[in-house]
C-alpha cells in the first residue's frame, strides 16, 4: 500500500516537477513500473525523417511527453502521459526538430485515455488526444503514422527505432533537438524471463549490452519499424533503470489498441 500512496503521489507531481524531481519520485517505488522517458545512446534526428513526432507540452511551453500523428486532428501518447491532466492544461509542438522552436503549436480539445489503464502497473498505457485545430500535414515535417494490423506479433530482433526529446542519461539534461535511437524487440516471453510486469499489452525493445534505451521526457513517443518508418510499433510506456544490460524498455503495444483508437475517432 506504502509504494501504491507513493506512485500516486509522484504522478501528481507531474503535473508541476522538473524532470530530476519527478524521477527521483519514481525511485521511491523503484521495484515497480518507472514511466520512461530518456533516449540514451542515440543521436540527433530531423523532423524530416520521423514527421509524426511531436512534443506534448503544458500550456506554458514546458515539454513533458512525446506523441506520434494519427491524423491532422488525433495524437497517440501513453496514458500515464494524459493522468490527472486537462485539455486546458495541454498543447502540442508539431512540424519541428527543437522542442521550443518551429513548427506549429496545437491545443488540446479531448483527452481519451484507455478506461481499464492502470497507472500501477502501467497496463493498456496509451491514450488519444483530440486537438481543437487541424495540423497541416505538408507530407515533409509532418505526416500520419501507419498504424499496425490489430493482433500482429513482431519476431524477436525485429529492427525498430524510438525518438524522442527525454533527457541524454540518467540525471542528465534534456536536448533541445530531437533525438533518435536503433533497438531490438524482444517476445514476451524473451523480456518476461528478464523482468517482471509484462503483460500481453506491452512490448520490449533494446540491445542486450545495454547503453541504447528509451528511459522522462520520450514517454508517449513512437518506436517505429526500421525500413517501413511510418509504421507504429509501441508507445514509450516504462522503464527499469535506463539503458541498462538485459532490461530493455517497456512499450505499449499498438497493435493491441488498433481497434480501440479506431472505436475514439467514430
Amino acid at each position: 500500500m506504502l509504494r501504491f500512496v507513493l506512485f500516486s503521489l509522484a504522478l501528481a507531481w507531474a503535473n508541476a516537477a522538473p524532470a530530476d524531481t519527478l524521477k527521483e519520485a519514481f525511485q521511491w517505488v523503484s521495484d515497480k513500473p518507472m514511466p520512461d522517458g530518456r533516449i540514451v545512446g542515440g543521436e540527433n534526428a530531423r523532423i524530416e525523417d520521423i514527421p509524426w513526432q511531436v512534443s506534448i507540452q503544458y500550456d506554458i511551453g514546458f515539454h513533458f511527453c512525446g506523441g506520434s500523428i494519427m491524423d491532422e486532428l488525433h495524437i497517440i501518447t501513453a496514458a500515464h502521459c494524459c493522468a490527472g491532466k486537462t485539455p486546458q492544461e495541454l498543447q502540442i509542438r508539431a512540424g519541428s526538430s527543437n522542442k521550443g522552436t518551429g513548427g506549429v503549436i496545437r491545443y488540446v480539445d479531448v483527452i481519451r485515455q484507455h478506461e481499464e489503464f492502470n497507472y500501477f502497473e502501467l497496463v493498456n498505457d496509451i491514450c488519444l488526444l483530440t486537438l481543437t485545430e487541424a495540423l497541416p500535414l505538408d507530407g515533409v515535417t509532418m505526416k500520419a503514422a501507419t498504424l499496425p494490423t490489430q493482433g500482429l506479433e513482431y519476431e524477436s530482433g525485429t529492427e525498430v527505432s524510438a525518438s524522442g526529446w527525454g533527457t541524454l542519461s540518467e540525471g542528465g539534461s534534456s536536448p533541445d533537438i530531437l533525438q533518435v535511437v536503433d533497438v531490438r524487440t524482444y517476445t514476451d516471453d524473451e523480456c518476461r524471463a528478464l523482468q517482471d510486469g509484462i503483460t500481453d499489452d506491452m512490448l520490449c525493445a533494446g540491445v542486450d549490452e545495454g547503453g541504447k534505451d528509451s528511459c522522462q521526457g520520450d514517454s508517449g513517443g513512437p518506436l517505429f519499424l526500421k525500413g517501413d518508418d511510418r509504421h507504429l510499433v509501441g508507445v514509450v510506456s516504462w522503464g527499469r533503470g535506463c539503458g541498462e544490460p538485459l532490461l530493455p524498455g517497456v512499450y505499449a503495444q499498438t497493435s493491441v489498441f488498433v481497434n480501440w483508437l479506431g472505436q475514439q475517432v467514430q
